[in-house]
């Protein structure tokens, strides 16, 4: 009559546990990178759960000012097993220090005026998601049609060995007349 019947049986297997969860090359954020590797410990494994916890190690190093972190996870599970072992392998760069703010196109508006809007200060970590919150600040004053804010790695570290970002804002000023009529 046009129908088949196809039978499949799964044999699931015994259930893999994480059971020893590690970093490795993260010394700068140890804890709060260790913290989140921890909680895979004594969970069943699965590749989603790994490679969220990657991601999140990685936000946390961003956050902190590395920018070019990477972060590589390694599951060991030998065949025949219920265990399986997680190490994230983390290379973390060079931290990322703001070291000025550096304003141009402001014509008729002060340059500190700008520096105050965005609200980075100089030797905080360069975090990209603060800089365009504070972009989105400065665009916010409807003083400026235009604000870009792009990094400027400078070729000299800073003192500690982290590195030297200055933050370019490039702005673009609303005319001081516009004529509209209709």
């Amino acid at each position: 009559d046009g129908q088949a019947l196809l039978t499949v049986t799964s044999e699931e297997g015994p259930l893999t546990t994480v059971t020893s969860a590690t970093l490795a090359g993260a010394e700068p954020l140890a804890d709060g990178a260790q913290s989140v590797v921890a909680g895979l410990e004594g969970r069943p494994f699965r590749y989603g759960e790994v490679d969220a916890a990657a991601r999140q190690v990685e936000l946390l190093y961003r956050n902190a000012g590395y920018n070019n972190v990477r972060v590589a996870p390694v599951v060991t599970a030998p065949p025949e097993s219920t265990s399986a072992d997680v190490r994230l392998d983390v290379t973390p760069g060079r931290q990322q220090r703001l070291a000025q703010v550096v304003v141009s196109g402001a014509d008729r508006t002060h340059p500190g005026a700008v520096v105050n809007a965005l609200g980075l200060d100089s030797g905080d970590p360069v975090n990209f998601t603060q800089w365009a919150q504070a972009r989105k600040r400065v665009f916010d004053t409807n003083v400026f049609r235009q604000v870009d804010v792009r990094p400027e790695v400078l070729p000299e570290p800073n003192a500690d060995g982290t590195e030297a970002v200055n933050a370019r804002v490039t702005v673009s000023e609303w005319p001081t007349w516009r004529l509209r009529y209709g």
